[in-house]
Parts: structure tokens; sequence; C-alpha cells
């Protein structure tokens, strides 16, 4: 079942995301005279931007608008792993033209360049990243 965002009836009593005993939209006639467009922004940066990801899923499904889910819920983008060269005295100091990634072991010479193909991208003589 989903989880659908509960608002505090106390401070907001006319809440469009209220629901009654039965889980079903108070003012459903409210988000079903809404556009899609409006929905997005009300959903991104009005009255629905501090909901989490789940609950505007919820909400849109609930309300037969899995449409916008993509444009509604933000998608989060995590970084790359970071690439580092090891420090003199860290686990073995890297001899010159040697590479090392935080997940693997210690290539040199060609492999080292190879490696640094993927990113983020990082020369094996300066340390830069690119």
């Amino acid at each position: 079942m989903p989880r659908f965002y509960q608002p505090d009836l106390g401070s907001e009593p006319d809440s469009p995301f209220a629901r009654d005993g039965n889980n079903k939209l108070v003012r459903r006639g409210y988000w079903l005279d809404v556009n899609d467009r409006s929905l997005v922004l009300a959903m991104t940066h009005g009255i629905g931007g501090h909901l989490t990801n789940h609950e505007k899923r919820a909400h849109l499904t609930d309300l037969k608008r899995e449409q916008l889910i993509d444009q509604v819920c933000i998608q989060e983008i995590l970084p790359p792993e970071k690439t580092q060269q090891i420090p003199p005295g860290h686990g073995g100091a890297p001899k010159k033209n040697e590479f090392r990634h935080e997940s693997s072991y210690a290539i040199s010479g060609r492999d080292a360049v190879s490696a640094v193909l993927t990113p983020p991208f990082m020369t094996p003589d300066d340390g830069r990243v690119c």
C-alpha cells in the first residue's frame, strides 16, 4: 500500500492532501481540475515541494497521472568514485607513473593511462583532475 503524505490538519485544515479514513483524497476535485503543467509546478515549487519522492509518486499514481512522475520526482545523482594518487608511506609508495584507484590495485605504465580513461579523468604524472 502506498504511503501518502499526511498533513497536519490542525494547522492546515483545508490541505489539498487531506485524506479520509479510507485513505481517499478529500479534495480530489481540486487535483482533477488542475492541468498537468500546473500540477508539476505545484508539486515541485508549490504546495507539494516539501514532499518526499515516494509521497509525490504515490499522490500522482492515486490521481492517475503517472506520466508526470519523471517531471515531478527529482532524481538523486551520485558523484562518481574519487580517483586519487596514494601518497608516499601510505600502503606502499607509488612509483613514477604508477596510479592507484580507491577500489583497485596499483597499476603502472600504459595500463595506468588506460585506467584513467574512465571518469574522473586524472593524469598519473601531475594528479590534476581534467
